[in-house]
């Protein structure tokens, strides 16, 4: 499989930072690069690099059955790129037409770099966006524009963790748990994975909420 338009890791960099020559192994480095990069989203629930179809999300703005009264909406993506539209409908049922849109910087401001949208009205006053069942419905992109806008550190976590999996490689230890020398030294193997502080680095760009407002369009 070829490297993926949204891997965070770009062949070469990997490569330099294996210390790997020639184009012998580029395929299997390919494949790594690819896995850590869709492990990474899977655990940050997100995708990182941008994809070139917008996101369509619905937001109910309650929890726990109890309606929330909130100026913010957290999107289910980000950093945001564009805000194609968005509709806050109270009418049943919901049609998102025209009436219902709202403006940028009048209705809303973006903070795009955190993914949130924040209700306003008058002189920019915050006021809590409308209750009820997917009421509002966002329609926008996101993620880093490029893999070499990935910020460091995420890529830094791609980096070392790949690095595991080419150890994997080229011992050809996969589903070994360990092996002893002649000598009975006995080394154990820890399965390539995303260890814990590799977590805790990719923690800080996980969604922070304890709930989520927000759903995806099937």
């Amino acid at each position: 499989m070829p490297l993926s338009d949204y891997s965070v890791l770009s062949l070469e960099e990997l490569k330099e930072y294996l210390a790997v020559g020639g184009d012998a192994k580029n395929l299997v480095l390919e494949q790594i690069a690819n896995r850590v990069s869709d492990e990474i989203e899977q655990y940050l629930g997100r995708q990182i690099v941008k994809r070139p179809t917008a996101l369509t999300e619905y937001h109910t703005m309650q929890a726990s059955g109890s309606p929330v009264c909130s100026p913010e909406i957290q999107t289910l993506d980000w950093p945001i790129i564009d805000v194609t539209s968005v509709h806050e409908d109270v009418a049943v049922p919901r049609t998102y037409g025209a009436s219902w849109a709202l403006t940028v910087d009048v209705d809303y401001e973006v903070v795009k770099s955190t993914g949130l949208l924040r209700r306003i009205q008058g002189l920019g006053l915050p006021i809590p966006w409308a209750t009820g069942s997917r009421a509002i419905r966002l329609v926008y992109t996101a993620g880093y524009a490029t893999p070499d806008a990935v910020p460091a550190r995420i890529r830094g976590v791609a980096l070392r963790y790949a690095a595991l999996i080419w150890a994997e490689v080229k011992n050809s230890s996969f589903g070994v748990s360990g092996q002893s020398d002649t000598l009975g030294n006995f080394t154990r193997f820890v399965p390539a994975q995303l260890t814990e502080p590799m977590k805790a680095t990719l923690d800080p760009e996980r969604q922070g909420s304890i709930w989520q407002s927000g759903e995806r369009a099937a």
